[in-house]
């Protein structure tokens, strides 16, 4: 068990794992489907993210509403 969840449990606070739900999404929608759910920042617009970064920030907000 990670550490973010034994915290959880000890401070028995629920946990919603992010990575489990969105890998099982990404993985039911497929790769062309699932890109709607991700931003992409290109590499080089950003000068703190010169490599570029995706985030599923769709899903999160989703989740974060419930």
């Amino acid at each position: 068990m990670g550490e973010v969840r034994t915290l959880a449990k000890e401070m028995k606070v629920p946990l919603i794992d992010l990575n489990l739900k969105s890998r099982g999404l990404v993985q039911q929608l497929g790769p062309e489907a699932s890109k709607q759910l991700y931003i992409y920042i290109e590499p080089g617009k950003f000068t703190k993210l010169p490599k570029g970064k995706r985030m599923i920030l769709i899903y999160l907000k989703q989740e974060l509403q419930r």
